[in-house]
């Protein structure tokens, strides 16, 4: 579990988380309350880093980011923040602590996520480190490591993009994600934009955006799907089938842009969108919605 507390999940456009938090529990005299920070775990998501991000805390207690690299823009990646140093590669380097290295295996807060009772016994270091007046800034050694744990592609063809006139020079991207803070990491919601990008072949067809396509993801465990010739796979998982993550898409909700927008002048406050898929399962009729598009 996590305590009630303040914790700022930073993520940034190079590809890096960075947690700080607010003392906990806080101090029983009037002093404010002191703040921390991590080191930053890199996300591993290519040299060129991220688009578009989101974090939440899930039901289970872990810490998931969600983003959008930039070298594959309709790939949503969702990864999990963990406590330690992992496989060893981050954005800072370690500082090396010659005495008093907090015992930080197994964690003195017990009962809580692993990573919560990490943030902790540092908090706890840190403090009594500075009782003594060392008073160390030891921030950096406050390791994390990121890794992968599921994706989805909201790739949108061009034969799905009603207002594509040319496939060759036309493209889409993921501009924008996040969870759904209802639903503990389950659910997730897109912004894609369209339209034509520059082409040496076609140099008078664009840049020019086309549309805004709005998606909503569910995720669920499900068994992995093994040929046989892979043998038996839960001889190797104490018995137990291997299961994966996988996403669904259960809204697709195509925007398309008013004539003042593409006339690069101010658009009406409201516009129509069609809705071309409400649910995979659902009926297939229109339904009328007020959008924005500079809410974007």
């Amino acid at each position: 579990r996590w305590p009630n507390f303040l914790c700022v999940c930073t993520v940034f456009s190079s590809g890096s988380v960075q947690l700080h938090w607010s003392q906990w529990p806080p101090s029983q005299n009037a002093t404010p309350p002191k703040w921390f920070y991590t080191s930053k775990g890199l996300l591993g998501c290519g040299p060129n880093g991220i688009m578009a991000g989101d974090a939440i805390i899930t039901d289970s207690g872990t810490l998931h980011v969600a983003g959008v690299p930039i070298v594959n823009p309709s790939t949503v990646v969702v990864w999990e923040v963990m406590p330690g140093p992992g496989n060893g590669f981050h954005l800072t380097p370690k500082t090396s602590i010659n005495n008093g290295v907090p015992p930080l295996s197994p964690p003195n807060w017990s009962g809580f996520a692993p990573l919560a009772a990490y943030l902790f016994s540092w908090q706890d270091y840190l403090l009594s480190e500075e009782k003594q007046g060392k008073n160390q800034n030891l921030g950096e050694s406050i390791l994390l490591h990121c890794s992968p744990v599921s994706n989805f592609s909201a790739y949108v063809s061009p034969e799905a993009a009603a207002q594509s006139t040319a496939t060759t020079t036309w493209g889409s991207g993921v501009t924008a994600v996040a969870f759904d803070p209802t639903r503990g990491g389950s659910v997730i919601t897109v912004v894609i934009v369209e339209g034509q990008y520059m082409s040496p072949y076609y140099p008078d067809e664009g840049p020019s955006i086309t549309g805004w396509r709005v998606q909503r993801w569910e995720s669920s465990f499900q068994h992995v799907v093994l040929h046989p010739i892979f043998g038996n796979p839960t001889s190797s998982m104490d018995g137990k089938p291997p299961m994966q993550t996988v996403w669904q898409s259960k809204v697709d909700m195509s925007i398309s842009p008013t004539s003042g927008f593409n006339n690069h002048q101010t658009p009406p406050v409201e516009m129509n969108a069609n809705v071309q898929k409400a649910s995979e399962s659902g009926s297939n009729n229109s339904k009328g919605v007020n959008f924005d598009s500079f809410d974007l």
